[in-house]
């Protein structure tokens, strides 16, 4: 039985761990702005979302899901819950998924209609290592 009971504990510990989600379905070697409207800005643990609505080369309107930093880093980084409302006009500078066609991407910056621009990495976070 104590055999049962450590194999538990220790899954349950790890679970945490096996829940968290890597962002190597980005490229990082590409960017892509993408020029829409916000239909939703969810500020949230472990990453922040953000779902854009853009339309594509024939007119259609196709809906990004957009992963972010976690709340505390944007925060350094100048962002606040209400960044981004439903219904902002924005370009985003994004990390595109590998998987062509999905419509995914990982979030760089926001560049808004009166110029500013804000960007998911605080002052003086170096960039991330080339893949």
């Amino acid at each position: 039985m104590p055999g049962a009971a450590i194999a538990m504990l220790t899954s349950l510990m790890c679970a945490p761990t096996l829940a968290h989600h890597s962002v190597a379905e980005f490229d990082v070697s590409k960017e892509l702005a993408l020029s829409g409207v916000v239909r939703e800005f969810e500020w949230a643990n472990p990453h922040s979302y953000v779902q854009l609505l853009v339309a594509d080369e024939a007119g259609r309107t196709v809906e990004w899901s957009l992963v972010a930093a976690p709340p505390n880093v944007a925060a350094r980084a100048g962002w606040t819950k209400d960044s981004l409302k439903a219904g902002d006009k924005v370009t985003l500078l994004v990390h595109p998924a590998i998987k062509t066609g999905s419509h995914r991407g990982e979030l760089i910056s926001a560049t808004f209609p009166n110029g500013d621009v804000l960007s998911m990495r605080p002052p003086g976070l170096p960039p991330p290592p080339p893949p």
